[in-house]
């Protein structure tokens, strides 16, 4: 198409449907946290596409601190209720830990979460 200085537009059109298929999408809260960190997630239908294991470590020490079997939480009446699995950690040393989402075919997320 011209326009009056004759120039052409040209432009290219992308549509994207559904790019989170697959892949929980979740938030985790509070950060910084005191006595629980909780993992909400927006669709809980599809367990299978759930973290399997869920792993807390010390930036200190680069050690695992906590591990929670995600699996045996999706079966209880609280994760029905609120779609969120809770990791307790009053009890850990404040300062800084990386939260692992493991999901059942080994890949993993990890985020940032501060103990205050």
């Amino acid at each position: 198409m011209s326009n009056c200085f004759g120039s052409v537009q040209k432009g290219i059109t992308i549509c994207v449907d559904n790019c989170a298929k697959g892949t929980p999408i979740y938030k985790i809260f509070p950060n910084p946290a005191k006595d629980q960190v909780k993992i909400q997630f927006e669709d809980v239908h599809a367990i299978e596409q759930l973290p399997q294991i869920v792993r807390l470590f010390s930036e200190a020490g680069a050690k695992e601190v906590r591990e929670i079997q995600a699996t045996e939480q999706y079966a209880t009446a609280t994760f029905e209720q609120d779609r969120a699995i809770t990791v307790p950690v009053s009890d850990l040393p404040r300062g800084t830990y990386y939260l692992m989402l493991v999901n059942r075919d080994g890949s993993s997320e990890n985020v940032r979460l501060v103990l205050e």
